[in-house]
C-alpha cells in the first residue's frame, strides 16, 4: 500500500504576549516622539529665540599676492668633455677620484709595480684626450675615462 501521507504548512504561530508587548512600546514611542517634534497643535514647534549674539569680529584682510609672468627656470647646459678639452683655461688643476685607480708605482724613475689609489684622492690633470683625462699621482701618469672622477662638479663649479 503507498504511503499517501499528506504534508501541510503547519499554521503561523501566534504572537506571544511578549511580542505584542514590544510592538505596543515601538508604538508608544512614535507617538510620544511625534508629540515633542511636533507639539499639541500638530504643527511644528518653531526654535526658541535667540538670545542676543555678539556680531562677529572683524577679519583682518589679507593682501592677495598679484601674478606675475613666471621667471623661466634655465636649463642646465649639457656637460661636453669635448668643448672642456677645447678651452685649457677652462680646466680645473686638479681633480678627485670617485673610483679607486690603478697607477703605476716608480722607484727612480722606473716602473717598479703598480699602485692602488682610492676614491677620495685629489689627482693633478694634464691633459684631455677625448673621454680620457691624462692625470698624475705622485709622478706617475695614467689616462682614466673622465667620469670616475669629480672632473664636471668641478667644472659646473667653477662657472
Amino acid at each position: 500500500m503507498p504511503n499517501t501521507r499528506k504534508t501541510s504548512t503547519p499554521p503561523p504561530p501566534k504572537p506571544s504576549g511578549v511580542m505584542i508587548a514590544i510592538n505596543m512600546l515601538l508604538v508608544a514611542t512614535v507617538i510620544v516622539f511625534a508629540y515633542l517634534k511636533f507639539g499639541p497643535h500638530g504643527t511644528q514647534q518653531s526654535p526658541p529665540p535667540l538670545t542676543s549674539v555678539a556680531p562677529p569680529a572683524p577679519v583682518a584682510s589679507t593682501p592677495i599676492p598679484q601674478l606675475t609672468a613666471a621667471t623661466p627656470i634655465p636649463t642646465p647646459t649639457p656637460f661636453s668633455v669635448a668643448a672642456l678639452a677645447a678651452n685649457p683655461a677652462a680646466w680645473p688643476r686638479t681633480v678627485t677620484l670617485t673610483q679607486p685607480a690603478s697607477f703605476p708605482a716608480l722607484y727612480n724613475g722606473q716602473v717598479v709595480g703598480s699602485v692602488s689609489v682610492p676614491a677620495g684622492t685629489s689627482v693633478k690633470l694634464i691633459g684631455i684626450d677625448g673621454d680620457n683625462l691624462d692625470i698624475e699621482y705622485q709622478g706617475a701618469r695614467q689616462k682614466l675615462h673622465w667620469t670616475t672622477t669629480d672632473l664636471e662638479q668641478r667644472v659646473r663649479a667653477s662657472h
